[in-house]
């Protein structure tokens, strides 16, 4: 079977084969044409991805003792790209899933192709199959796939919002394995010791940002050939409230012919206000507690 670092390395060649950014996006689409038809019965709420800017769909399924995905997605760059991420993790043991390299975003260079949003969603994807990887640890392949059908079956006949978690009986051992896998698999992304320790990794810091920007209404009418990048610095309580907020290139906004990026600033402003308690991570206060954010509204409408 063909590692998950040479599915990586692969799929990495593929890429750096493109120097244009829009011949990497088409092979993207090419590879959301090549996906496997999607079982129509388990387009449920239940297998829905949180976090993606379009409906994404991963649902987990045995084959040959292995843990492999159903995948499908409503917008072809997801739809792509969550092809790829089952294509890397898929057809595996729960073990060599839950103890992958998941930082695919640089190693495929996503980070630079993808707006903000878009990164958030595939992050959201990575976490969703490490997730699966992890309750499938817990209670082995069989159980996974029959507490997935139980909250499928909870969300057509009952409860909309069951997830697999809550299928769990809550005093046993495997529930209490699978909910601190994953609590504390969601603090970060990436398990690198050189992360730095005084700000948020890249797709942490994409997460808050893919909030606040579902809470941005930009301004119309702004001139785009102007610079429209918003720096605000943030003070954060533990529970994600917003203590303080500044505009760091305040002297701008009173400047002539600027009265623009005023406006712009200080709707996003409003946004971060709206937004909170901001959704943040579990622990490592002391490194995201004082933060600054960059918010280019162009990047936002081209999302």
């Amino acid at each position: 079977m063909t590692s998950v670092e040479d599915k990586i390395k692969y799929y990495k060649e593929n890429m750096e084969l493109f120097d244009d950014d829009m011949d990497k996006y088409k092979y993207l689409l090419d590879q959301a044409k090549k996906a496997k038809p999607f079982p129509e019965e388990f387009r449920q709420h239940s297998f829905k991805v949180d976090g993606c800017q379009a409906q994404v769909w991963l649902v987990p399924y045995i084959k040959d003792n292995n843990l492999c995905f159903h995948s499908d997605s409503d917008a072809f760059i997801s739809k792509g790209m969550v092809t790829i991420l089952c294509e890397i993790y898929g057809d595996r043991n729960p073990d060599e899933i839950a103890k992958a390299n998941f930082d695919l975003l640089s190693s495929l260079q996503l980070d630079t192709l993808l707006t903000p949003g878009r990164r958030n969603g595939v992050y959201s994807m990575l976490m969703k199959i490490k997730e699966y990887g992890f309750f499938a640890e817990a209670v082995g392949i069989p159980g996974l796939v029959s507490l997935c059908h139980q909250s499928q079956v909870s969300h057509t006949q009952k409860n909309p919002n069951l997830n697999i978690l809550s299928t769990f009986n809550k005093d046993s051992e495997n529930f209490t394995k699978a909910k601190t896998n994953i609590k504390s698999n969601k603090i970060t992304q990436s398990q690198d010791d050189s992360v730095d320790m005084n700000s948020l990794t890249l797709s942490e810091e994409d997460a808050l940002k893919a909030q606040i920007f579902g809470c941005w209404s930009i301004p119309l009418g702004l001139p785009y050939n102007e610079n429209l990048l918003v720096r605000i610095k943030l003070k954060l309580k533990p529970d994600g409230t917003v203590m303080k907020s500044e505009i760091l290139d305040h002297a701008r906004m009173n400047k002539p012919g600027q009265g623009f990026y005023k406006v712009l600033a200080e709707s996003a402003l409003r946004a971060i206000k709206l937004c909170q308690p901001l959704r943040v991570p579990t622990t490592g206060y002391e490194r995201w507690k004082d933060l600054q954010l960059n918010f280019d509204a162009r990047e936002m409408l081209e999302g």
